[in-house]
């Protein structure tokens, strides 16, 4: 019988491990001889019972750290910033002094397989910021107010400039030259629905600086990209005289005209000279669909339902032939050919005889017959139930002004002599311009409205 102490000879072998300190080494050393990890267990000896090797051996250079790592001293003093190596820089006056055991050494080897590396987190903070600013700059382009629709402009001297209702330019259109005064209202551009599309075009009424300059109304999409341009007038004569162009377009007006209701454009022009006075009206496509000429000039527009359910065009101005204002009531769906003149001298020829709702003279004054060729309507509008208008006596100064107001069926409703009329007539007495004072009688000639066409609806009726 084999004794165990025999058996425990035999299981001994050869070592790979290298000679240590301790209480065990004589057990589980001998030369050429190794433990079987299953005979340890056999006689009591597991891997838990077998203490670590301490590896305490210091390495105070980075040649000795780089010849344990087995790399070059350059790659080892690159891990201490990339991967976190755990030397300690010893003070003094010899530079580059490190420290570090063999222990804590194989620790970070072991670590440094499972962790990231610094390399890797510091490669990750260079890919996550830019990442973070493209996050951050998406994130304020969609908060920030997008350029919205059109709505507000702004005319320099050589382009127009059109904005959002913030101020944000959204696109200029160049210009050789425009009048800058003429813009001084919103009755020269028009932001809004042209054809239904939902988007916001805009129309602008272009005032040349320099004579001779063809002058258009031109229709711009949202993006600024020309619709269509409308320039207005022809060559018309009377028996006397050629009127060609240039026309100069005074206003326009886009509101839903007649019994359908459709959106339209009236435009407003005069001849560059003198006379006469085109007015025509446009579908949204900018395409001329009537025209009436005037032997005057007829520079204000206004839109509005006369009682009919439905609006006409009203326009506003001076009747050369008869040296008086006058108001006309024009038909959107019928309305056609050039005023009938008792001057032959102003009488145009070669057009159809005229369609006319209505057509309207106010009377003269004493002042304004005296002093000026004749009196003019320097303002249109609407005011409540009423048409409202401003007729000028005389011309330099401006001023003379007698208000009437009209009632839907157009018939007089008021009519205030204002206190500028009132202190020229008293001047102009007191100068011995003319010869008497302001009476009631001569007030009450104001109220004489003269209708050219008869009753005011006979045209609007049929």
């Amino acid at each position: 019988m084999t004794s165990r102490a025999t058996v425990k000879s035999k299981i001994f072998m050869a070592s790979s491990v290298p000679r240590g300190k301790g209480p065990y080494k004589r057990k589980i050393m001998s030369p050429g001889r190794f433990v079987a990890p299953a005979l340890w267990i056999r006689f009591g000896v597991t891997m838990s019972t077998v203490p670590p090797v301490i590896n305490d051996r210091e390495l105070s250079s980075w040649k000795e750290i780089a010849t344990h790592l087995g790399v070059t001293v350059r790659t080892a003093q690159k891990w201490e910033h990339e991967r976190g190596l755990p030397v300690r820089h010893l003070p003094g006056p010899r530079r580059g002094r490190v420290l570090i055991t063999v222990g804590e050494l194989e620790a970070w080897k072991r670590s440094s397989d499972t962790l990231p590396t610094v390399a890797a987190r510091h490669r990750w903070w260079r890919l996550a910021v830019p990442i973070l600013a493209v996050v951050l700059g998406v994130v304020a382009v969609l908060a920030w107010p997008r350029p919205g629709a059109p709505a507000r402009y702004r005319v320099q001297h050589d382009a127009l400039i059109v904005m959002d209702r913030h101020g944000r330019e959204l696109w200029r259109k160049p210009f050789d030259g425009l009048q800058v005064a003429e813009y001084t209202t919103d009755e020269k551009l028009w932001f809004g629905d042209l054809d239904g599309s939902g988007t916001v075009s805009v129309v602008f009424l272009v005032h040349a600086v320099r004579q001779g300059v063809p002058e258009s109304l031109i229709a711009y999409n949202h993006n600024g990209v020309e619709r269509w341009r409308f320039t207005p007038g022809r060559t018309v004569h009377t028996s006397r005289e050629s009127f060609a162009p240039l026309f100069h377009p005074a206003r326009f007006l886009v509101a839903p005209f007649g019994r359908d209701g459709k959106l339209r454009i009236a435009v407003a022009s005069t001849h560059h000279e003198d006379y006469p006075s085109q007015i025509a009206l446009l579908d949204n496509n900018g395409h001329l669909l009537r025209e009436y000429w005037h032997s005057g000039h007829l520079p204000f527009l206004l839109a509005t339902d006369v009682g009919q359910g439905w609006n006409v065009l009203l326009a506003a101005g001076i009747s050369n032939a008869r040296k008086a204002a006058t108001l006309l009531v024009l038909d959107p769906d019928h309305f056609t050919g050039a005023s009938k003149e008792d001057n032959a001298a102003y009488q145009l020829q070669d057009l159809p005889p005229p369609v006319e709702a209505a057509r309207l003279l106010f009377p003269r004054s004493c002042i304004n017959e005296k002093l000026e060729p004749y009196a003019i309507i320097t303002k249109l509008w609407k005011d409540g139930d009423t048409i409202a208008l401003e007729v000028q006596h005389r011309a330099s100064p401006p001023d003379a002004t007698i208000f009437y107001h009209l009632n839907p069926d157009l018939t007089l409703n008021t009519v205030d002599v204002g206190t500028s009329f009132e202190r020229a007539h008293l001047a102009l007495h007191a100068s011995g311009i003319i010869d008497h004072d302001l009476t009631q009688a001569e007030a009450a000639k104001f109220r004489h409205l003269t209708y050219l066409t008869g009753e005011p609806y006979s045209a609007l009726n049929r």
